[in-house]
């Protein structure tokens, strides 16, 4: 017979677990709810509160949120600070990542995801180098904002060899563990590669092949609106090989042929008022709870389900934006999808989530075993308990990036009033600044909130 497990011994079990992701998975939806809703101070309130100053690199996901709610709020230099320190945080998690111990190594294995510190996905850092420099023109730093539209497009280049060090990474981790854990060996690449898994795995994620698809690590929104600020500062050479690719990425779209167009002749632009339209949210990452068929030496097991995140693609906040200039209506039309932009990463950053998961799986079978084996039932139990409750996908995003980023090229209005439409929704009167060309940033998470507006003038 079992013998009965205390009560005490289970909640403090239970309490010991659910500390380490309990905070973000509390705080995320709060957060989310806000952001969607417009409250964008007390949005960006809740993100500074979840810094913790002697560690802030370990709170990078919320650096990220109160950064791009600074540049929302008008609070350009506060935003750049902020994605500063989002900046050395991913400097601090490279270097960590580099020289990662063994023991290390075994121990977030033997975890779960979501219990490391999130050390931001590629999009992440393209984005915040796109929304520097956006910033450093809106403030009229022309030199700096160069520099953050150049660090954005090289780090789309540099995200292809950044993933096969992670690829590197997982491995050497997951030989570790399995070289520690007795039942182990070589349980993880079998279970993996095995025909069910790969069933399983395809059913499940089937969802993905409805995303649009773009080179890997590739932005079209970075790299258009670097072509585009190029453009405006009569950077043509620089233009034209940017918004090259641009076009390449986006033949169908006549803004962009436009403006490739022009880099090409040489041509100056002149009296223009382009809108970049950020509707909705990314999507959101939701948990799914599999069973595969594990490789083990040993089948005396209580628990062997793993966890994954799953995109739900969430609304849009309207499907376009009117602008009305001279008493012309130009309606924006899609320039970058960021949903596909995740999905793309995601797709290609599936494997590894997979093999870590299974590699914790196995290693929580195995030491499962070694309970049973050499402890008895109640440390058989506890084993299994330890092995549920720890076994939790990474849900957490940067979920202030846009679902898409939608664009309108139109003439520069003679009254310098210029009228955003909200499709059934009410209108927007934006006051141009003396320029000669002008770039408008529209942020809406959410029908019904309200917009944020980046106002960036050209002389």
């Amino acid at each position: 017979m079992l013998r009965r497990v205390p009560p005490l011994m289970v909640v403090l079990l239970v309490a010991l677990l659910a500390t380490g992701c309990a905070a973000d998975r509390m705080r995320l939806p709060r957060f989310d709810a806000a952001f969607a809703a417009g409250n964008y101070q007390r949005a960006r309130d809740m993100a500074t509160q979840a810094v913790c100053p002697s560690q802030p690199h370990r709170a990078l996901l919320w650096q990220l949120q109160e950064a791009n709610l600074s540049r929302m709020l008008g609070d350009y230099p506060g935003s750049n600070a902020g994605f500063d320190r989002c900046e050395r945080a991913f400097k601090h998690y490279d270097l960590e990542n580099a020289g990662i111990a063994g023991g290390k190594a075994v121990a977030t294995v033997l975890s779960n995801d979501s219990l490391r510190p999130y050390s931001g996905e590629q999009y992440d850092r393209i984005m915040v180098n796109t929304y520097k420099a956006l910033n450093f023109a809106a403030l009229g730093d022309h030199k700096n904002a160069r520099v953050e539209f150049n660090r954005a497009l090289q780090r789309q280049v540099r995200a292809k060899e950044r993933f096969a060090e992670e690829i590197g990474r997982t491995k050497r981790e997951v030989a570790q563990q399995e070289g520690s854990q007795a039942g182990a060996g070589g349980g993880t690449e079998r279970t993996v590669d095995s025909p069910e898994a790969k069933s399983i795995l395809a059913g499940q994620y089937s969802n993905l092949d409805q995303f649009q698809a773009y080179p890997d690590f590739v932005n079209p929104f970075t790299t258009y609106a670097a072509g585009l600020y190029f453009l405006l500062r009569q950077d043509h050479n620089k233009a034209l090989d940017i918004l090259k690719e641009a076009h390449g990425m986006l033949p169908g779209n006549p803004v962009v042929a436009a403006d490739f167009a022009a880099a090409h002749a040489g041509r100056q632009v002149l009296g223009r008022v382009y809108v970049f339209f950020e509707n909705g949210v990314i999507p959101e990452r939701r948990e799914v709870r599999l069973d595969l068929p594990l490789f083990l030496v040993t089948e005396k097991v209580l628990y062997t389900g793993i966890a994954l995140p799953k995109l739900a693609p969430r609304n849009a906040a309207f499907p376009y934006l009117d602008i009305v200039s001279n008493g012309v209506a130009t309606r924006t039309i899609p320039l970058a999808s960021m949903d596909a932009v995740v999905a793309t990463e995601f797709r290609k950053d599936l494997p590894l989530v997979v093999t870590r998961a299974v590699a914790s799986a196995v290693a929580k079978a195995a030491m499962q075993y070694v309970a049973q084996e050499e402890l008895g039932e109640l440390a058989a139990i506890l084993a299994a308990g330890y092995a549920a409750i720890s076994t939790a996908a990474d849900q957490r995003t940067w979920s202030g990036l846009p679902k898409e980023v939608q664009v309108a090229a139109t003439t520069m209005p003679t009254d310098r009033q210029l009228v955003v439409q909200c499709p059934g929704a009410g209108s927007l009167n934006i006051v141009l600044p003396p320029c000669v060309n002008a770039l408008v940033c529209v942020r809406i998470p959410q029908a019904g909130a309200p917009a944020a507006v980046q106002l960036v003038p050209f002389n």
